[in-house]
């Protein structure tokens, strides 16, 4: 056992396999995190507040870099003494070489292969929480919705809003909608159709499933109604148009030049059956509107025009901008599980049970009749900041209109989503986005196999020669000169005088491992070397080759003496 703790070899070993336990258990450590895929998890390594992979790459090629370091010199000390062992019972060739070759491929990959095994990315834990959130119930908070609409009617079957100042939904939608209309540009937003509750009122963690909660689809469904409106064009110093609707009723504007606000003008027409405050109850809101074409609006509106292709319900005729476009809009609502994307509800999916039982479904149906009732709600408020002029900020085409549709939408909702008309408890899943450490599984495998095949290999290496007795001896350079014959050789042969012989020149003193002393030895072509001769037994033998290389040489029997050997 001492002469084992005393070769590096040992210790290298010993070392080598403490390290592969340690990648066997960071392996299984890094199997226990959340999943994010089926070939990544996340590293447990606590809430970092900061996360980056440059850190994680340093560390990794420090904590690698020590586990190639010992495999190579595990390598080195199997390269000088693994020739011995070989040939000490057979002839070495290539293929005897296949440990140091593996140990050499492991020491070159393990650190650029073992670095690709951790990278950074977004990881949203998937925790159950709860939350409260604004939801018409049948008891409310200070009221429920129905009768926030000045209606105190609980037959759901005929229930229509009164749209009159006292209705709180309909003053309150207007207003968010002018405020929207007002703020528009050039553009009109593309809403989604599925919106669940406003973030106005709550405040919503990103990347968050909310389950159970009130959410709403909506479509405006807005197509050109030219061939159901026509109109008169009268070209004039002052221009005059008249506008013929689908029930034959007609409106009609005279333009005014010399007046900014004379421009352009819209009408509003509804062909609904029920009205309550001169505000329709659902059916079609058909929008009609005209302006004089200017040289800005003209440029503009040619190019939205094209961008959006197909019937835009809008026309040039005789310098004139003419739009007639109907909207037929819905409103339904329902119970799902949204994600809240930071901007807007996402993946929204209906509950297959839809448990209403708490709800206001009274106030909730009636919702749908706001669409219509808003925009009439606004143009009665005859502002000057909303109603068109020669060069609005948007063209009135379907596709704007729709748009213009799910602002309304939108305002109704906001409305509709107060605490005011009840609350409810509803199940949250997950956590806001963090950054994290996700662990590749395939490229720790292939690393902890190559560890793992390095030690195995050479454990079972160093068993094996222990167990055949096998010899320890390094390849160094006293080694390697003692294998063959040198100058010093000869010099003591024929004490100082110099072989001539081609015969001797070629011959060579071949070495031999000892099994039993695991030393190097000389040992003659034609004599084995004993290792149990005694000093008397090699005297004579070396003697008797000393008389043979004389007599073959020199034809002379060589003189014993103290120089001589």
């Amino acid at each position: 056992m001492g002469h084992l703790l005393r070769r590096p070899l040992t210790y290298y070993l010993a070392l080598l396999s403490l390290f592969t336990v340690a990648a066997l258990i960071a392996t299984i450590f890094s199997l226990t995190g959340p999943p994010i895929s089926s070939t990544r998890r996340v590293l447990n390594v606590g809430n970092l507040s900061k996360v980056n992979q440059f850190y994680s790459g340093i560390i990794l090629s420090l904590i690698l870099a020590s586990f190639a370091l010992v495999v190579r010199q595990t390598r080195s000390e199997i390269r000088q003494i693994h020739p011995f062992q070989i040939a000490s019972s057979t002839s070495v060739s290539v293929s005897d070489f296949d440990l140091q070759i593996v140990l050499m491929i492991v020491g070159a990959s393990l650190v650029p292969v073992g670095t690709l095994s951790i990278t950074t990315g977004p990881y949203v834990p998937q925790t159950v929480r709860q939350s409260v959130l604004p939801v018409p119930t049948k008891t409310g908070q200070l009221c429920p919705l129905h009768i926030a609409m000045n209606e105190n009617s609980t037959n759901q079957a005929d229930f229509k809003p009164n749209f009159d100042e006292n209705d709180v939904i309909l003053e309150l939608a207007g207003t968010l909608f002018y405020g929207d209309l007002i703020s528009l540009t050039d553009e009109v937003p593309d809403l989604p159709r599925d919106i669940g509750p406003s973030p106005n009122l709550q405040s919503f963690e990103r990347d968050v499933v909310y389950q159970n909660i009130v959410a709403y689809s909506w479509a405006g469904n807005c197509v050109s109604a030219e061939s159901e409106i026509s109109y008169l064009l009268n070209m004039t110093s002052q221009p005059f148009v008249e506008f013929t609707f689908p029930d034959g009723s007609k409106q009609s504007t005279v333009l005014d030049l010399n007046n900014p606000h004379r421009l352009g003008t819209e009408f509003l027409y509804n062909n609904a059956s029920s009205w309550s405050n001169r505000v329709p109850h659902g059916a079609t809101n058909y929008l009609v509107f005209v302006a004089l074409a200017g040289a800005p609006s003209t440029q503009m509106y040619k190019a939205q025009i094209a961008r959006e292709g197909g019937d835009t319900g809008m026309l040039l005729d005789s310098g004139m901008w003419i739009s007639r476009v109907k909207c037929t809009p819905t409103l339904e609502w329902y119970l799902a599980s949204c994600t809240w994307g930071g901007a807007a509800w996402e993946d929204c999916l209906r509950n297959p049970v839809q448990d209403t039982s708490d709800l206001d479904t009274i106030g909730l149906d009636a919702l749908y009749q706001y669409i219509n009732a808003v925009p009439w709600k606004v143009a009665q408020q005859n502002s000057t900041s909303v109603n068109p002029t020669n060069c609005p900020g948007y063209s009135p085409t379907a596709k704007r209109i729709e748009g213009l549709t799910g602002l309304v939408a939108k305002s109704v909702i906001v409305a509709a989503s107060r605490f005011e008309w009840g609350t409810r408890v509803i199940r949250t899943v997950g956590e806001p986005s963090r950054e994290v450490y996700i662990v590749r599984i395939p490229v720790v495998i292939v690393a902890f196999v190559m560890l793992f095949a390095a030690t195995t290999l050479c454990c079972a290496d160093y068993i094996y020669s222990i167990i055949t007795k096998q010899p320890f001896q390094k390849t160094a350079f006293i080694s390697m000169a003692s294998a063959t014959r040198g100058s010093w050789w000869d010099d003591r042969l024929l004490e100082g005088a110099h072989a001539t012989s081609t015969t001797w020149d070629r011959t060579k003193i071949m070495f031999r491992c000892s099994s039993k002393s695991g030393q190097m030895a000389l040992e003659p072509i034609n004599e084995p070397l004993k290792d149990s001769w005694s000093a008397e037994k090699l005297e004579k033998f070396e003697r008797r080759q000393w008389s043979r290389y004389c007599h073959k040489t020199f034809n002379v029997q060589p003189q014993y003496g103290t120089a001589g050997p």
